[in-house]
């Protein structure tokens, strides 16, 4: 856990501060809120949830993709441009 706040402070920089945790309805924490609700009530959330890494599993098998296609094509024009390569038609 250490080594994680540790991570987030040296990404958010010297000057960040962290507040304390966001207060929900009664004057609890806002986690605290959720040990009183029943499965069915947080069934919506784990759908979308569900959906959400789904569609983020998609987008990096697309960013993946991409960036592999991308380092062939910049490796293939490395090729064609070098001298003493003969350039292909």
């Amino acid at each position: 856990m250490q080594s994680i706040a540790r991570e987030i402070r040296d990404e958010m920089g010297p000057d960040a501060t962290l507040g304390p945790a966001p207060l929900g309805p009664g004057g609890h924490a806002a986690e605290d809120r959720f040990a009183h609700e029943t499965a069915s009530d947080l069934a919506p959330w784990k759908k979308s949830l569900r959906d959400i890494e789904e569609r983020m599993e998609r987008l990096e098998r697309l960013v993946n993709t991409a960036v592999n296609l991308l380092h062939r094509t910049l490796l293939e024009e490395q090729r064609t441009t070098q001298p003493g390569t003969p350039v292909k038609r």
